[in-house]
């Protein structure tokens, strides 16, 4: 399972593996993690009262390290890019029902 994060639901939490919305994020030109079905084909199950699931890992790689001086070369670029990506997403995940 190294190409797969294991994701615990939070309450309040955006489901992405509704297939509608996950068509809602591809139109919005959004990489997000895809749902990967469990053994029984499920893309959620119900483990010990907790909604859990399999998606897919991002391709990337890490931007730093927490309580750790930066080393980007351009990091207002980099997080504004990173904050206009995050805008985008709750407009996305309106467009479905």
């Amino acid at each position: 399972m190294g190409d797969c994060l294991r994701h615990v639901e939070a309450p309040d939490s955006y489901r992405i593996d509704d297939p509608g919305g996950q068509a809602e994020m591809d139109r919005a030109g959004l990489n997000v993690p895809k749902p990967i079905p469990s053994q029984s084909g499920a893309l959620l199950e119900d483990i010990d009262g907790q909604h859990v699931d399999l998606i897919s890992w991002l391709d990337g790689r890490p931007i730093g390290q927490t309580l750790e001086p930066s080393e980007l070369d351009d990091p207002v670029a980099i997080f504004t890019n990173i904050g206009a990506e995050m805008a985008r997403f709750p407009k996305a995940c309106n467009a479905w029902d």
